[in-house]
């Protein structure tokens, strides 16, 4: 007679959840590289600003008994329990290792210096202000133009969107992907073809870090979506995003644009289908339901980065987010065309900047409008880093909790 009650069910069900994942290599990997994610994001919360000369050494030597552990632990349980561990450990290192940006040294290339100034110096000669300065924003970052246009971006939730975000260079392969089917171009080489025109278009635009970590996200999260699975699409993301933090991992801090970028995938992923059942009256044209759930799921996951980044939140971001976003690829690709037509032949200036304006005058219009609307943002909250965690921390335990009944049927 031991005395002991029957285990809660939670616990079951936990015990159960972890052993799933224990004998799926797929899954463990996923969790190593989430606890490795997990690991830099508490060093940010607990010690942004700490840096350790030894950390590297520790970083590597947490990583190799990981490797090492994998392969003489016969027990899958305990295996994952201390690579998850190691993982974790190795995270939190390497973030005290890291000095800087890696990735950002590329702007220290003349040539690249010298694509950037000539597009912004086309966009200046193309169209007037606010439009130049919009689409100086959504080409190279740096802001929305006017303080007053900043702020209403934010007012309405849709700052993401001069983040140069994998979120803005996703809906770009999408827009490219469609036109290339409709010639009616493999699938194979519609990939081929998109991705060198991001590549072309990253280049042009400066290759900036953000912009650089924005593509990758995007071309590696649009190959995952396409297999249709969002498992894949997920496993896809996460080692996308450890493998960035892997490189640069301050970036986590200093880069609004990959947080945005990953907070946004993984919401389409993982958070969009809750929002499936009530769009099912919705019409089925134009993939409406999809469109909606999608948003609502990305604005739901940006949502802790955007109350720490600028301090508010939205009421409108969602129908800000349907109604603008489908423009956004548009603007950016007619924009970039028309700078490159006018600064090679002048005599087109007039044209190509009528034909940008059309498109940037509806989505400053429409954020402006949106923007006046009494109650439309709630301003002056105080969210740190700990606050936002907590949010991430219950959107994946919603997620786990209902992963077999909504997400993995799917798959």
């Amino acid at each position: 007679m031991t005395g002991s009650g029957p285990v809660p069910a939670g616990v079951v069900r936990m015990r159960s959840w972890f052993e799933k994942i224990a004998n799926s290599p797929s899954a463990s990997l996923l969790a190593c590289l989430g606890s490795f994610i997990a690991g830099i994001v508490a060093v940010t919360v607990l010690a942004p600003n700490a840096r350790a000369e030894w950390a590297l050494a520790a970083a590597l030597g947490c990583f190799l008994l990981a490797v090492v552990s994998g392969l003489i632990i016969k027990n899958k349980t305990a295996r994952l329990l201390i690579m998850a561990g190691l993982f974790l450990l190795t995270g939190a290192a390497r973030y005290l290792s890291a000095a800087g940006d890696a990735v950002d040294l590329l702007k220290n290339f003349p040539a690249l210096i010298a694509a950037k100034t000539w597009l912004v110096t086309a966009v200046g000669l193309m169209l007037p202000e606010p439009h130049a300065g919009f689409l100086d924003g959504l080409l190279v970052g740096g802001g929305a133009g006017s303080s007053a246009l900043k702020a209403a971006f934010i007012a309405t939730g849709t700052a993401h969107v001069m983040a140069l975000s994998g979120w803005n260079i996703s809906l770009i392969n999408k827009w490219l992907g469609r036109a290339f089917r409709f010639v009616r171009i493999g699938k194979y080489a519609t990939w081929v073809l998109t991705t060198g025109c991001i590549a072309v278009f990253v280049v042009m635009t400066g290759a900036g870090a953000s912009l650089v970590r924005a593509a990758v996200m995007s071309v590696f999260g649009t190959i995952a979506l396409s297999s249709g699975r969002r498992s894949a699409g997920g496993r896809t993301v996460v080692f996308t995003a450890a493998l960035m933090l892997a490189v640069s991992p301050r970036i986590i801090v200093s880069d609004i644009g990959f947080l945005l970028s990953l907070a946004a995938m993984l919401g389409l992923i993982y958070l969009s289908p809750f929002f499936e059942p009530f769009t099912k009256r919705l019409p089925e044209q134009y993939d409406l339901r999809g469109t909606v759930a999608a948003t609502a799921g990305a604005t739901l996951a940006t949502l802790p980065v955007s109350l720490v980044a600028f301090g508010q939140t939205s009421l409108v971001a969602l129908p800000a987010n349907l109604l603008l976003l489908p423009f956004v690829a548009p603007t950016m690709l007619v924009g970039f065309v028309g700078a490159l037509a006018s600064s090679l032949i002048h005599s087109l200036t007039g044209f190509c900047g009528a034909v940008t304006v059309f498109f940037t005058n509806y989505d400053i219009s429409l954020v402006t409008l949106l923007a006046r609307i009494p109650g439309a943002s709630v301003a002056g909250l105080s969210f740190n880093l700990f606050a936002a965690a907590l949010m991430t921390v219950g959107m994946v335990w919603m997620v786990v909790r209902h992963y077999d009944d909504i997400i993995k049927k799917e798959n």
